[in-house]
């Protein structure tokens, strides 16, 4: 289920152009995802805003997610 999510945490973490991660309704990314994404982002410095609105990311792990990224000043989570 997360195996892309996966894949695109990865991708963050070399991506340097990326801007704006707009992810909201994704009904495929769950917790596990969007932990992987979040690791990913822990390096990035392009991105500036990550929406997971209408995801089946709990509450929890948007919790911890948001913690990860502390890291990152640049990025705003929706």
């Amino acid at each position: 289920r997360d195996e892309g999510a996966k894949r695109m945490g990865q991708m963050l973490e070399m991506h340097g152009t990326l801007i704006y991660l707009n992810l909201e309704g994704n009904r495929v990314i769950g917790d596990e995802g969007a932990i992987r994404i979040a690791e990913g982002l822990e390096k990035n410095t392009s991105l500036k805003e990550l929406d997971l609105y209408g995801t089946h990311v709990s509450s929890v792990t948007k919790q911890r997610i948001e913690a990860l990224l502390e890291r990152n000043v640049n990025i705003h989570m929706e």
